[in-house]
């Protein structure tokens, strides 16, 4: 059942999705094209006109691009956060909780396709925006990609180990990030259900409350980590005598808190949802 419920989740946000991350794909790609044509320098010669073309066209471009990515970071986000009250918790939720599933299925089918998305629209950002930057520096600074390449095998100089264990660590850094953003949401709506009226304005309350008080914790968590790790390397942590492999230790703690407060903020919504639902 749960796949079903994903496929139709999937069927009704895809256009839109699609659409937001089409504008940045297409913008990204217009981007690299232009910075990388012959004849863009010379919207950025010494002449007058020639430096007032290509300012305006440039912050034309900026302005226009900014505005696709914060579409897709925030507005998807807010896209999925909407969709999640709406059909769990109005008139919608009537139908979809006298479904024969369970609350942990109607959870998940809502936030696998968000994720999903938010992986995908992450991607598009990263590269887009790296891409972008880079033909904008290339043309500005002449950058070459040799120059690239010999910044990326210093890196690769301090070791595959290193190299394989920051990247994994990066790598669920980012994908707890984007779990976390959703079932913080998922959480605040849910604890907005508690209230008797305004509900809405008690969800946006709820998230303003959760974000401030898990900073409080994360930041205690992170601090007190910091220090054991600092006091204890020269003992416990011997392994950790490389700087490199101390901000490792550091980014394995942030890893490990971030999915601690996914399920922290998954129990909330789940918790609320099959004993306390209240709905409109």
């Amino acid at each position: 059942m749960l796949g079903k419920l994903v496929s139709h989740e999937w069927k009704d946000s895809w256009k839109i999705m699609s659409l937001l991350n089409a504008a940045v794909l297409i913008l990204s790609i217009i981007g690299i094209v232009f910075f990388n044509a012959d004849n863009a320098v010379e919207l950025f010669d010494s002449s007058d006109i020639g430096q007032t073309m290509g300012v305006f066209v440039y912050s034309s471009y900026s302005m226009i691009y900014v505005l696709s990515i914060l579409a897709l970071s925030i507005g998807s986000t807010l896209y999925f956060y909407v969709r999640f009250y709406k059909n769990l918790y109005t008139d919608q939720g009537y139908l979809m909780h006298t479904l024969p599933v369970t609350e942990t299925e109607l959870i998940w089918s809502k936030a696998i396709v968000a994720i999903i998305w938010r992986i995908i629209g992450t991607l598009i950002m990263c590269i887009g925006i790296s891409s972008v930057l880079y033909s904008f520096f290339q043309l500005r600074l002449g950058w070459e990609w040799d120059e690239v390449m010999d910044a990326i095998e210093e890196v690769f100089e301090m070791g595959p180990m290193f190299v394989a264990v920051y990247i994994i660590l990066g790598i669920l850094i980012g994908l707890g990030s984007i779990i976390f953003t959703i079932f913080k949401g998922y959480a605040a709506i849910s604890i907005g259900q508690l209230a008797s009226k305004n509900k809405v304005l008690a969800s946006v309350g709820a998230y303003f409350g959760l974000h401030i008080g898990i900073s409080i914790v994360s930041n205690i968590v992170t601090q007190f980590s910091m220090i054991v790790i600092l006091g204890g390397r020269k003992n416990i942590f011997n392994y950790l005598d490389e700087p490199g492999w101390f901000f490792a230790g550091f980014m394995a703690v942030s890893a490990a808190l971030i999915f601690i407060l996914c399920a922290v903020c998954y129990i909330i919504t789940r918790q609320i949802m099959k004993n306390r639902l209240n709905l409109e």
